[in-house]
């Protein structure tokens, strides 16, 4: 990127300036987007670890796997926006 002088910068104004931004922002977007995902796999898989490490407790509960399946499908779904949010701004 060509760096410009003061005085052309300031005879930009504000949205000229934003918009030399905007490609920038929009990567940055989109790469916590992809982080957030990232993130969301890593717990979806532990928390399939979770699960199985709770049906084979003893002694056994029900409530706690019933809780772990619910946090499993929340993150899902999480997971499942946050794909439907890259496909739909990027």
């Amino acid at each position: 990127m060509e760096s410009k002088k003061y005085i052309d910068l300031i005879k930009m104004g504000e949205n000229a300036l934003n918009d030399l931004r905007a490609p920038f922002e929009e990567k940055k977007a989109k790469k916590d987007l992809e982080k957030e995902k990232i993130i969301l796999e890593q717990q979806i898989s532990e928390l399939e670890f979770k699960i199985q490490k709770e049906k084979s407790k003893k002694p056994f509960s029900s409530r706690s796997i019933v809780d772990a399946i619910d946090e499993k499908q929340l993150a899902e779904r999480e997971l499942s926006i946050i794909d439907n949010l890259l496909k739909e701004l990027f």
